[in-house]
C-alpha cells in the first residue's frame, strides 16, 4: 500500500482511514462487516471455502484484491490463516461437529499436498464410525484405525468416508488399510500379553 509521510497533506486521511478500520466494522467478509480484529485473511480459497462463515473464522470477502488483502494484513492487522496453522489447530471438537461431507472435502485438501499430509499424520483428522477422531497412528507406532471390515472388533473409518473416492487417496497415503493377521496379533494378542504383565 502507499504510505503517506508525515506531514503530507493526505496522511490525516490515511491515518483517520487505518484508525477507522482497526476499530469500527467496516470490513467486508463473507456474512457483513466486522472488525479487524474478527477479519481474517487468506490467499487459499479452499481454507475460505472450509474454515469462513464463522466455522470458525469470517474471512475478508473472496473478491478482494491481493493488495486489498495485503493492505489489511500489513496495515490494519488482520490476521492471515495458511493452512499449516489451520491444520495443526483444528481439534477434536471442531472436527467432530462437521459433517461427514465436511470431512470428505477437507481429506481432499489435504491430499493435494505432501506437507499437508505430514500435518495430518499428527492430527486427530481419522472419523471413526462413531463419529469420534483420532490420529492415523497410535504412540506405539501402530495404525490406530483401520478401513471398515465386517466382523472385526478394530476401529474402523467410517464407512461413508471411506467409501468416497474423495476422500480415499488421503487413507492411502496415510497407509490406512484392512486389518490383517499381523495386526490382529499386534492389537488383540500382545496387548491382552501387556494388560497381564501390568496386571500381574
Amino acid at each position: 500500500p502507499v504510505r503517506f509521510e508525515p506531514g503530507s497533506f493526505f496522511r490525516p486521511l490515511f491515518d483517520a482511514a487505518r484508525q477507522a478500520l482497526r476499530t469500527e466494522p467496516l470490513i467486508p467478509v463473507e456474512d457483513g462487516y466486522t472488525t479487524a480484529r474478527e477479519a481474517r485473511v487468506t490467499a487459499d480459497p479452499t481454507i475460505r471455502e472450509l474454515f469462513g462463515n464463522g466455522n470458525p473464522y469470517r474471512f475478508v470477502a473472496g473478491d478482494a484484491s491481493p493488495g486489498l488483502l495485503r493492505y489489511l494484513r500489513d496495515e490494519i492487522g488482520c490476521a492471515e490463516i495458511i493452512s499449516a496453522q489451520i491444520i495443526a489447530d483444528a481439534t477434536v471438537g471442531f472436527l467432530e461437529g462437521q459433517p461427514n461431507e465436511w470431512i470428505i472435502r477437507y481429506y481432499a485438501y489435504l491430499r493435494a499436498d505432501p506437507a499437508r499430509v505430514e500435518l495430518a499424520r499428527q492430527t486427530p483428522v481419522i472419523r471413526l464410525e462413531d463419529g469420534s477422531h483420532v490420529v492415523p497412528v497410535g504412540e506405539d507406532g501402530r495404525p490406530s484405525v483401520f478401513l471398515p471390515t465386517p466382523g472385526s472388533g478394530f476401529p474402523m473409518v467410517r464407512r461413508a468416508i471411506a467409501e468416497s473416492p474423495a476422500a480415499r487417496p488421503l487413507l492411502d497415503v496415510l497407509d490406512i488399510a484392512a486389518p490383517d493377521v499381523v495386526d490382529e496379533i499386534l492389537h488383540v494378542v500382545l496387548a491382552k500379553y501387556e494388560d497381564a504383565e501390568v496386571a500381574s
